[in-house]
């Protein structure tokens, strides 16, 4: 019965339509990442205290656990838990999507927003993390980036995940990359530019 319950739950789970075998990442998806977030006008975050004072202004909101979403508090340090309005809008989306498919799992969100600061510290302990300055640095400091991790979930979840990306990469509302040294999905969720007042 158990087995017969497992084979049913499996056929219910819709895997997101795509011929995307990996999101891979390369120096031109960094550059491309830090022309969207110039086109929008967004600054990179320099320390805690210049993030403080953004997160006062209302620039980024708290990244929260909603449904089908878990925060890794291992991970992300208690002041490195925000993003900006549009990454939560986003979550929210993918994470009722993932519950539909596997209830009672979530997708874990482990980094989130940075400072150049600790990019800068990052770096030396780990020669992958992207730059802190530069035209390939970073989008993490412009708190548009999650990363989402791989280690806990089953191949049909990393697979579902994989392909819900691609799709959302291709109608242009995310600029991602399947990492494998850390494990992780990198997820920009790409800034609209503001309209200026009439």
């Amino acid at each position: 019965e158990a087995e017969a319950r497992a084979k049913t739950s499996k056929r219910r789970v819709r895997l997101p339509v795509s011929s995307c075998i990996a999101l891979r990442g390369s120096s031109a998806s960094l550059e491309f990442q830090n022309k969207l977030l110039d086109d929008a006008g967004i600054f990179r975050v320099l320390n805690d205290d210049q993030l403080a004072r953004r997160i006062a202004a209302g620039e980024f909101v708290p990244l929260r656990g909603v449904l089908g979403i878990e925060v890794d508090e291992t991970h992300i340090p208690e002041r490195f838990r925000f993003v900006r309005p549009e990454v939560m809008e986003y979550l929210s989306v993918l994470g009722h999507a993932f519950a539909r498919d596997f209830p009672r799992r979530s997708v874990r969100i482990n980094s989130a927003i940075r400072t150049i600061v600790y990019q800068q510290a990052l770096r030396r302990e780990n020669r992958n993390a992207a730059p802190a300055l530069g035209v390939e640095a970073s989008s993490h400091l412009g708190g548009t980036t999650i990363d989402v991790a791989k280690k806990h979930m089953t191949a049909t979840e990393v697979r579902w995940l994989r392909n819900y990306f691609c799709n959302d990469e291709r109608v242009g509302r995310i600029e991602a990359t399947e990492e494998f040294a850390q494990a992780v999905f990198h997820v920009m969720v790409i800034p609209q530019k503001e309209t200026p007042p009439a």
